[in-house]
């Protein structure tokens, strides 16, 4: 009998541990991990920093006699947000739906690439929202229960969502991403698109890949996760102004379990606790973008002081 058994045997810690173990919610791995981490902080690790102000994340207990929502696009704007004052499911927007064995399917089809129905001379767009009509027709909009798991399949189009705690399997293919509030992705896949996936991450064991496009992942207060990162043939940033290397990320004690990989794509992971600043750092599309603005504002000045350099000289040639 080993000193460690007998000082750990009668932790309810360990054996909150061993019945995860034991019932395949982590591998044999993760448990080795946290009894490691167990018996150096002892039976009760220090409380993680006090978060005022902040409401407890839902937890994933299903509502209504639903416990998943699934959501499959093409060519379509996609909106889920989760309200409290929601039983289930609400939904805006063209789509069908059927009932599944935990909850329900929700299907929409819109339009690859530009169109102009809907246009008219009379009434042009106005608003970038109208533009965005004119091209993939007007947005699915989802209202979940927040303790309702949400799945997404999506191919072109756009992601989005508020306050959604809790995502099972997420598929998007030539798409932009940006889910706020996760503190769970049991599944990811993005490829061909860039993704952020914001959070106070800790509940679960999490895989998240990106095949030939960008990841951002923004850990945010709560947070409580061990974070990897592997990509090949790109990059990888880790927090901080130096953006070190690490084999292992750990914010709070983490419980949750995170795993990026990367194909050909740039994965960048941020603690905006522990680094606030990073928040407000662009993109690697914000940045082209905003190349690509200075850029056409060069032209156009360039262009214009040609067109008025020309009407001086016709001016002075007539005198």
């Amino acid at each position: 009998m080993t000193p460690y058994i007998d000082v750990m045997s009668d932790s309810p810690k360990l054996d909150a541990i061993l019945s995860e173990l034991a019932g395949g919610v982590i591998d044999t791995a993760e448990a080795s991990r946290r009894i490691a981490a167990l018996r150096q902080g002892g039976d009760e690790p220090a409380a993680l920093p006090a978060t005022e102000g902040l409401e407890p994340i839902p937890e994933l207990t299903g509502s209504g006699g639903m416990r998943s929502v699934t959501i499959t696009a093409t060519g379509q704007r996609v909106r889920v947000i989760g309200d409290e004052a929601v039983t289930t499911v609400t939904i805006s927007g063209p789509h069908t739906v059927r009932r599944t064995a935990d909850g329900l399917a929700i299907t929409a089809t819109g339009r690859l690439g530009p169109s102009v129905k809907g246009f008219s001379p009379v009434h042009p767009p106005r608003t970038a929202s109208d533009l965005k009509q004119l091209g993939l027709g007007p947005a699915l909009e989802v209202r979940v229960n927040p303790h309702i798991q949400v799945n997404a399949q999506l191919s072109g189009g756009s992601l989005r969502s508020q306050d959604v705690p809790h995502w099972g399997r997420v598929r998007v293919s030539a798409g932009a991403t940006r889910l706020r509030g996760v503190a769970q992705l049991n599944d990811g896949l993005f490829q061909a698109g860039s993704a952020t996936v914001n959070g106070p991450v800790s509940l679960g064991l999490n895989t998240i890949r990106v095949e030939s496009g960008s990841l951002i992942v923004e850990l945010t207060e709560r947070a409580d996760v061990s974070l990897s990162a592997t990509n090949q043939l790109g990059v990888v940033r880790w927090p901080g102004e130096k953006g070190g290397h690490f084999d292992e990320y750990v914010v709070g004690h983490g419980l949750a379990r995170l795993e990026l990989s990367g194909v050909m794509s740039r994965i960048a992971i941020r603690d905006l606790v522990a680094f606030p600043e990073e928040a407000d750092r662009p993109t690697a599309s914000e940045r082209v973008r905003d190349g690509a603005r200075v850029v056409v504002t060069k032209i156009r000045d360039a262009q214009a002081a040609h067109t008025d350099g020309g009407q001086d000289a016709a001016g002075a040639e007539e005198e």
